[in-house]
């Protein structure tokens, strides 16, 4: 009876021998991968454009270049309801080699730009490191803009956070 026993325990040893080892033969492979590059979730991200429903994006015509001149380009519509003055706007990422952005509607710098309600206008923004930027990798960038209402003081200013995430072209 104890040698029945014993070849039992035996074979539920083998198996998960045998197993463990096909599981740490899967764990190497796939820390191989992801070491490599090819499993980077990030490439498998659809590209987004976030600004609430306060700011109307098409991410459609959202671009992202690798140079300093039209680094960002993006197609916005002022979904506020009413019409609003924007005084500033600023751009940033998570990696330091974007530099600093000078951000612009219709290739002029923002100085109390009227958005009127409905309206569709597109934003630009010229990145100092911007010709670091990798093509087809994608990237992360923050947006944020300064605005009152048309029929409000200047001291009425109110900022609206938006991000968005695509491939470099």
């Amino acid at each position: 009876m104890k040698a029945f026993k014993y070849k039992k325990s035996q074979a539920a040893l083998e198996f998960l021998t045998t197993y463990a080892w096909a599981f740490l033969v899967i764990l190497i492979m796939v820390g191989a991968l992801a070491y490599f590059g090819i499993l980077n979730p990030s490439k498998l991200l659809p590209d987004r454009c976030n600004f609430g429903s306060e700011i109307i994006c098409d991410k459609g015509r959202m671009i992202v270049s690798n140079g300093n001149e039209g680094t960002v380009n993006m197609s916005l519509t002022n979904g506020f309801g009413t019409a609003v003055v924007v005084t500033s706007a600023r751009v940033t990422a998570d990696i330091d080699q974007l530099g600093t952005c000078t951000v612009q509607i219709y290739n002029a710098p923002i100085s109390e730009f009227q958005w009127p309600s409905g309206n569709t206008s597109q934003f630009g923004a010229n990145c100092t490191g911007g010709n670091q930027l990798v093509e087809k990798e994608k990237i992360k960038m923050n947006i944020e803009i300064d605005y009152h209402q048309a029929s409000a003081d200047s001291s009425y200013t109110k900022t609206v956070f938006g991000e968005i995430f695509t491939a470099v072209q």
